[in-house]
């Protein structure tokens, strides 16, 4: 078919649909949504005798010259504004229009006014407009029957209104709707209902018995066989209460099983006695996704628990009542100690089942009214609604503490997990929820400082130290893009040969403020705030070049060799290797001449095989050192194993060796143990002649200390170099103690 033909039809259907409007036996007017009457159909003109021309752009106020009943205004903002239906009854509106039917001659009796029945419904057109139809029917002919069938007694009044709705039946809108339309009496008895009706509350299609329309409904169930208008009115039901949103209840089927219900209810009066329809709609599946909507907004995906939006809700909720009842509560911070282990060893399958099993044991210690929530990651909170004080709360962490003891199964091997807790009161003092998660935060990490596996109790002193921490720590990410971080170096000296043996590069950092910072405060602080691994590249980059220019100058022998310390997150680095093989390329020094220096602790701490990661720097012809030999856990059978060149004592059994025998036996047994296993010994800490003797006397020849030089700046230490201090002339050594 061509557009044109297409064109054709479409004019041609216009064309019947208006003569249609035009014959039909009732009144048919469209209001638009700034009130002004489009349609104006004939049988209007002549029952009105108002034409067309005189109504259309017009509002219906007006055109019938404010003679109009207020219910039909009120009908139409409805339909225009809330899109809501209405019904008015030609029995109590019989002049909502002033209608009359016209004489057909001069000779006829007067006009006589129509009884009417008005439908006022909304309409909405293909681009969203809103218009209001106005139907009007002539039901004078009604009424006369429904007069006529009273005169024959009451109980043919029922029959002349079950026509009358009959009748509205006929046009289909009641019998198909989809909602449940209901009317009943004053009393809830129901008169009649729809097939959505007898559907929606498991009721037979036809009525056989009386039913109480309280019965169906929760909200109403006491008022059985009692006038309900004042009833449904307090409860919003009625059409004057209801705006966008319907109120809600409890449907009560024949069948037992209750479901949500949105009702309105519209008031009519027939031949004076007044009746109720209710229009009712299931709204079980709206709030069914209301209710996955809200887990999904308030709850962990994975655990279950609440999220950390909702914790933040609850938080708020538990200050205020705090404040208000002078019941304390208390937050509780909670992070897995080395969860990332069992993430990168085992699979994030596994890390999933554990974090479930952490929220199990959460759940199976806390009470109803308390709330346990996964923040995120590994980290967890719990609010204690009502805790008491200190004493109250730590049973409460004893008993969470055991449930997490207890081992998890994951693919044939137990695994156990334990936490680190943060614990802040809530009394009435505290005002802000960010504030107060920031202090559970702080406690947190008070008890991560302390080794993990404990819990701290959140204090201003904690605070304190909290603030003076982030100030350093943004101090050291200024410091990074700066000079204030440089290099300082240390002779290590062979007290044998009197040579310089090699140099250790140690880091130093200069605060713009607070002078000097040392080592053990900065370096944690590099490695919490992830930048060990870009520090250390530098150092490493740094002292290499640094080496190879003395090497090139002359400063220090041919053997000399360059000392630099790993932490555990670049010796974890599967690119540790390739970085230091990168760095000794582009600094051309002689590999052998770089020793990394690591600690037991760091070794240990390495969540792959060390033997491996050791044999891997081994093969780019590095030497590798044991730092703070005996502090840590010291076993024979790694440093039988390990690809090791070095052992170096702690400086605190040096410190000791002039007082305490059991120190000296614990040095002779190092020293003795290293050469037996071929390894170099290097003696640091050296402050005092008398260790110099007796590490000379029992074969330690390499140290390193202040007796011998403090660590210095590269200008300083190549004037040590020309000098050739590391000879030790100055020391008469018949006058050292004998050890």
């Amino acid at each position: 078919m061509t557009e044109a033909e297409h064109q054709g039809y479409r004019d041609q259907r216009e064309s019947f649909s208006m003569l249609a409007l035009e014959l039909l036996d009732s009144g048919v007017v469209v209001i638009n949504q700034s009130g002004k009457i489009i349609l104006w159909n004939q049988w209007m003109a002549n029952v009105s005798a108002i034409s067309g021309q005189q109504a259309l752009g017009h509002d219906i106020n007006s055109v019938f010259d404010g003679k109009i009943k207020g219910r039909l205004i009120q009908a139409i903002d409805y339909a225009l504004y809330k899109q809501l239906s209405s019904l008015l009854s030609s029995s109590l509106n019989r002049y909502t229009l002033p209608l009359y039917s016209q004489p057909t001659d001069s000779s006829a009796q007067p006009a006589e006014a129509i009884a009417q029945s008005i439908t006022v419904k909304p309409l909405l057109n293909h681009h969203g407009d809103k218009y209001c139809l106005v139907h009007v029917a002539n039901v004078t002919d009604v009424i006369k029957r429904e007069t006529l069938l009273k005169q024959q007694g009451d109980d043919l009044k029922q029959l002349a209104h079950d026509k009358a709705v009959s009748e509205f039946r006929s046009l289909g809108i009641i019998e198909n709707s989809l909602d449940c339309i209901m009317s009943f009496d004053q009393r809830g008895l129901v008169q009649n209902y729809n097939p959505a009706a007898a559907q929606m509350f498991a009721l037979p299609s036809q009525m056989t018995k009386k039913l109480s329309f309280q019965s169906i409904v929760a909200s109403l169930n006491s008022y059985s066989g009692l006038d309900i208008v004042n009833v449904i009115d307090s409860l919003g039901y009625t059409s004057s209460h209801v705006g966008t949103k319907w109120p809600e209840a409890i449907g009560v089927p024949t069948s037992g099983d209750t479901f949500p219900i949105e009702i309105a209810i519209i008031s009519t009066e027939i031949d004076q006695r007044r009746l109720f329809t209710a229009v009712i709609r299931d709204i079980s599946a709206q709030k069914e996704t209301e209710q996955r909507l809200t887990q999904l907004a308030r709850y962990d995906f994975l655990t279950g628990l609440a999220n950390r939006a909702y914790l933040y809700e609850r938080l708020e909720l538990s200050i205020s009542r705090v404040r208000r009842d002078k019941h304390p509560s208390a937050l509780i911070f909670i992070d897995l100690d080395h969860f990332k282990t069992v993430n990168d060893t085992r699979g994030h399958s596994a890390g999933d089942e554990l974090l479930k099993h952490v929220a199990n044991c959460l759940t199976d210690v806390i009470r109803d009214v308390d709330l346990a929530a996964r923040l995120g990651g590994d980290e967890f909170a719990i609010i204690l609604e009502n805790s008491g004080g200190k004493s109250q709360v730590g049973l409460a962490i004893e008993r969470l503490c055991k449930s997490l003891a207890t081992p998890l199964a994951i693919e044939g091997e137990e695994v156990t997990i334990s936490c680190s807790m943060g614990i802040c009161i809530i009394d009435e003092t505290v005002t802000d929820c960010d504030e107060l998660i920031k202090s559970a935060d702080i406690a947190m990490y008070q008890a991560k400082s302390k080794g993990r596996n404990n819990y701290q109790f959140y204090s201003t002193e904690l605070r304190q130290k909290s603030e003076i921490k982030l100030s350093l720590e943004n101090a050291l990410r200024e410091a990074t893009k700066t000079e204030s971080l440089h290099l300082h170096y240390q002779p290590i000296v062979d007290i044998q040969n009197k040579r310089l043996a090699g140099i250790e590069a140690l880091l130093r950092w200069d605060h713009p403020e607070l002078g000097s910072i040392p080592p053990v405060r900065f370096i944690p602080l590099l490695e919490e705030i992830g930048l060990i691994g870009e520090v250390g590249e530098w150092v490493l980059k740094t002292a290499c070049t640094q080496h190879k220019s003395w090497h090139d100058r002359g400063l220090v022998d041919e053997n000399c060799t360059i000392a630099v310390n790993f932490s555990a997150k670049q010796f974890k680095d599967i690119e540790t290797a390739r970085m230091i093989d990168k760095i000794l390329s582009e600094s051309k020094l002689a590999s052998e001449l770089l020793n990394i220096e690591l600690t037991e602790s760091v070794l240990m701490a390495s969540h792959r095989n060390p033997g491996e990661v050791l044999h891997e720097l081994k093969k780019i012809g590095l030497r590798l050192s044991i730092d703070d030999f005996g502090t840590g856990y010291s076993s024979l059978s790694y440093l039988r194993k390990f690809p090791i060149n070095n052992l170096k004592i702690d400086r605190s059994f040096i410190e000791d060796i002039n007082n305490d025998n059991s120190t000296k036996a614990i040095v002779k047994t190092i020293i003795d143990l290293a050469h037996n296993l071929g390894l170099t010994v290097i003696a640091e800490g050296i402050e005092e002649p008398y260790a110099l003797n007796f590490l000379k006397q029992h074969g330690c020849h390499l140290i390193q200390g202040y007796l011998i030089a403090r660590p210095m700046s590269i200008e300083k230490f190549e004037d040590f170099c020309r000098a050739k201090n590391w000879q030790l002339e100055s020391y008469d050594q018949s006058l050292l103690p004998n050890p």
